[in-house]
């Protein structure tokens, strides 16, 4: 009685000792399965932004329409169409905007995903609006905190001639956390005499054009 007594005792106590030992290994090793987490989720949402850049590239150049998913496990996509960003730059509303707080080890300073453009340039000195047709980009890509991407696009110069992609919202261009599909339509092409371009777009004056190759921002 007093043996099959002790087996159980014994039993007890090397499962309360292993709960123990688990309930602590976890304490300690959520934090950094967290902040693992956290940053391949990061490198997930740089890929999709890279892809959001060449499809709407793709829908402009072919005037088509095309369709791609963008799932959001935690924070915001929209497309900004009102001057309220932080950015030096006159046409605000060619943003697109994911912004969270995942929660990484260190917070992304900021750097450039697509050309080699500092974030000072961007933020402060506003040298990143005009850009050379076939030297540049028609976009840029920042990222930083924990985390925020902004895929803007920009006026591309070409001898007399400027060049953009200008982006309008769908019926909705916000969206959270959830499963989402991203619909982006080519409307129409603006043409502008480059004496009516926009003041500091970096376009050149008449007798230069302005090109515009309007596409639609739609998320369900």
């Amino acid at each position: 009685m007093e043996k099959g007594q002790s087996t159980v005792i014994g039993f007890i106590l090397i499962t309360a000792i292993a709960i123990v030992i688990i309930s602590v290994t976890l304490f300690w090793a959520a934090p950094l399965i967290e902040q693992s987490n956290a940053q391949l989720e990061v490198q997930r949402l740089e890929q999709k932004f890279l892809e959001l850049h060449r499809t709407i590239e793709k829908v402009a150049g072919e005037q088509g329409q095309l369709s791609m998913e963008f799932n959001i496990e935690e924070g915001v996509l929209s497309l900004q169409p009102d001057n309220d960003s932080d950015l030096f730059v006159t046409e605000a509303e060619n943003n697109i905007v994911f912004d969270s707080q995942l929660k990484l080890q260190n917070p992304i300073v900021c750097k450039s995903l697509i050309e080699p453009i500092t974030c000072n340039q961007i933020f402060n000195e506003g040298d990143a609006e005009g850009g050379v047709l076939g030297e540049n980009t028609s976009a840029w890509l920042v990222e930083r905190a924990s985390v925020e991407l902004i895929l803007h696009y920009r006026y591309l110069q070409d001898g007399t001639d400027c060049f953009r992609i200008k982006l309008v919202p769908g019926v909705q261009s916000t969206a959270g956390p959830g499963r989402h599909t991203i619909f982006l339509t080519w409307l129409q092409e603006n043409t502008t005499a480059g004496s009516d371009a926009p003041l500091g777009s970096e376009c050149p004056s008449s007798p230069g054009v302005l090109r515009e190759q309007v596409v639609e921002f739609h998320i369900e």
